[in-house]
């Protein structure tokens, strides 16, 4: 039999990395399932049903897609849900198996089984295998009573049930089962296993385990407002950003320009503060990429998770040469496409109003955005939120008219 060297195994489409854990009250009327990558980035319009799916392929040497016996080598994927650690994948250790649960969408009960299923022949290449993640769920282990201790053990019988040749231990790592809290974080990643099915009962393993990319528990990431849609390129600037954000996780924001397709700058800006996971404060980095001949050029930012795949979708941003900014390096008003609606409403006489506010309250008396009369903004970003509705989005509001009116002075 050939060599493991000698057949290669990869992960031809990852799974996008984030999915909305489900409960297991959830199970009755779940909707979605995990997905390839591919298809987030179509949306899942022009990909046929084989691309929307997380998917492996092997491929076989030329002469090898016969066994001793003349019939054609049957093969068979395990697939394990793992709790992702970036340090073991550096050292390439196994990864401790996850207490979640990678079940069909159908399936309206617990199950702890693995998924174990034949791979599938390439239709143009007899030495070629593939195999796709179809339909399938992640459901999160209740933390009460040790019930992650309880989950892995449960899958434990249940693999032990397949017969399969790899022992459990070397499946799970090196993690005792009595201590496995820390294995239960909201990060994981799909395993594959290879196994050659020899006869009807007895099977060898041909592959050992693969991992794919980190998978995020969290819905996708929306950019619903910016307080501010243009700045210097000498940068300097601070932006509010809404956003919901999921806890636990690293957020960077991600300024780039794209030119026919191609990354041709970018800058990774760590946040200087969130507020209750619903907004997102950072300083403007400088514009440091290609020269432009006109007196502004509209760039992108997104809000990314660890650097990762989950990310919002960009919002569009004008950086104005620096000669067009006021001495303190802010853009100039009359250059910055400010977001209208956040204008707010002063409540006292024109006599008693500051310099700033005096300007804001001209502004609006003169056809400026007013809560009467907001101004929308080009693609699909919603209207501010409605001052007095709760307290955490009067914090919000109170935040976004402090800055404009810091911008205005």
């Amino acid at each position: 039999m050939e060599s493991f060297l000698n057949s290669s195994l990869q992960i031809q489409i990852q799974p996008k990395q984030n999915f909305h854990f489900r409960f297991e009250s959830e199970l009755k009327n779940t909707h979605g399932f995990i997905t390839g990558r591919v298809a987030s980035v179509t949306n899942g319009r022009n990909c046929s049903v084989r691309d929307i799916y997380p998917k492996i392929q092997m491929r076989l040497p030329d002469s090898a897609n016969l066994n001793d016996n003349g019939k054609v080598r049957q093969f068979f994927v395990l697939c394990s849900l793992h709790s992702y650690n970036e340090e073991k994948i550096a050292e390439k250790k196994p990864l401790h198996l996850s207490p979640h649960l990678l079940l069909p969408k159908s399936k309206r009960k617990i199950d702890y089984a693995f998924v174990f299923e034949k791979m599938k022949y390439c239709q143009h290449d007899v030495a070629g295998r593939y195999w796709e993640l179809v339909g399938h769920v992640i459901v999160r282990s209740g933390k009460k009573n040790n019930k992650y201790g309880e989950t892995l053990r449960a899958k434990q019988l249940k693999y032990e049930s397949l017969g399969l040749p790899l022992p459990f231990d070397k499946l799970q790592g090196d993690l005792d089962l009595n201590e496995i809290t820390q294995s239960a974080g909201l990060i994981v990643c799909l395993g594959f296993t290879i196994f050659e099915r020899i006869d009807d009962e007895t099977y060898c393993l041909y592959k050992e385990t693969i991992y794919s990319d980190p998978i995020y528990h969290g819905d996708d990431l929306k950019i619903h407002d910016i307080c501010n849609f243009g700045g210097s390129t000498s940068g300097g600037q601070v932006v509010f950003m809404r956003i919901k954000l999921q806890s636990g996780y690293c957020y960077t924001v991600r300024v780039f320009l794209d030119v026919a397709g191609k990354t041709v700058w970018e800058s990774y800006v760590t946040p200087m503060d969130t507020f209750l996971n619903s907004s997102i404060k950072f300083e403007l980095p400088p514009y440091t990429g290609p020269d432009f001949s006109e007196d502004s050029i509209e760039v992108s930012m997104e809000v990314v998770v660890n650097r990762s795949t989950f990310k919002s979708r960009p919002v569009k941003f004008t950086y104005l040469k620096s000669d067009n900014s006021d001495s303190n390096g802010r853009a100039a008003r009359k250059k910055t496409r400010l977001s209208s609606t956040i204008v707010p409403t002063p409540s006292k006489s024109s006599d008693s109003l500051s310099d700033s506010e005096q300007l804001n309250a001209n502004a609006s008396n003169n056809g400026a955005a007013t809560n009467e009369n907001p101004i929308r903004q080009e693609g699909d970003l919603v209207p501010w939120i409605q001052w007095g509705k709760s307290p955490m989005e009067a914090d919000l509001s109170m935040i976004f008219e402090h800055f404009q009116l810091y911008n205005s002075v």
